[in-house]
């Protein structure tokens, strides 16, 4: 692949496989892009759509077709449809087909709840919960409803007394799910979550049985939310640096005893 070939110079070459690797297939399994339909999507055509969903919020087509096109043309195979313009279309109906079912969906339910899970925000309300993942911009604000939207609000939920619940995001980086509450915890995306940092069950054995078949930087894996949720950037430098560790140290490479101050 292209990217293979682009890092065959690297010394993270095998790391960045596996990241890459890893990428198309949790894009892939979570639905954050389309299924195939009549056609088989090649992971080139997925590393097009993951890139598109990631920056059609802060290039235009023409940006990114001047951008992606030299790559495609010299990488990929010429027998596969690389329509740039026809990929960006796709990845945007995307995001537009799933407003007005989580519309119909959510209006009129109660908030009974507010809670966390990993990095997760979970608002329980009479039937879903409606699951919401901040990223790196996003954030809420109360406003009055007949408040003018400003610029960076992308989503208003109406509550009682005309009070305006806004999701500011200026990346637009951030999800909301809304899911059967009963379902919640059994399906993507909290089904694949590890343990709370204050899980009982989160051990030093259960941590080294996680690490010592894994190759990549410790620093790489503590970011995996299927062994801890909830760890991101800053506190994993601060979790190594407390423990004495190096952030390069391979993980398989950690013992039970540096388990244990992680």
């Amino acid at each position: 692949t292209f990217m293979e070939k682009e890092l065959a110079s690297s010394k993270r070459h095998e790391d960045d496989k596996i990241l890459t690797k890893t990428m198309i297939n949790n894009y892939a399994k979570n639905n954050l892009l389309p299924p195939p339909v009549k056609k088989k999507y090649s992971k080139e055509h997925l590393l097009v759509m993951i890139f598109i969903y990631y920056f059609k919020n802060f290039l235009s087509i023409k940006d990114i077709e001047t951008m992606l096109t030299p790559i495609t043309d010299k990488y990929f195979d010429t027998d596969k449809d690389f329509d740039i313009t026809s990929i960006y279309k796709e990845v945007c109906e995307l995001e537009k087909s799933r407003i007005p079912e989580f519309k119909k969906e959510i209006i009129g339910q109660k908030i009974l709840d507010v809670t966390t899970r990993g990095k997760f925000i979970k608002v329980l309300l009479d039937k879903d919960v409606l699951l919401i993942h901040l990223r790196m911009e996003g954030k809420f604000f109360f406003r009055k409803k007949n408040d003018p939207i400003v610029k960076h609000e992308h989503v208003e939920f109406i509550l009682d007394d005309d009070i305006s619940f806004r999701y500011h995001d200026v990346r637009k980086f951030g999800k909301m799910y809304l899911i059967d509450k009963d379902k919640v915890n059994d399906v993507k995306p909290l089904s694949e979550l590890g343990y709370e940092f204050d899980d009982s069950d989160l051990t030093k054995e259960y941590l080294y049985e996680k690490l010592h078949n894994k190759k990549l930087p410790i620093k790489t894996v503590l970011l995996d939310q299927s062994i801890i949720t909830g760890i991101g950037n800053i506190y994993d430098d601060e979790i190594l640096f407390r423990s004495k560790i190096s952030p390069y140290r391979k993980s398989c490479d950690i013992s039970v005893d540096e388990c244990n101050e992680i």
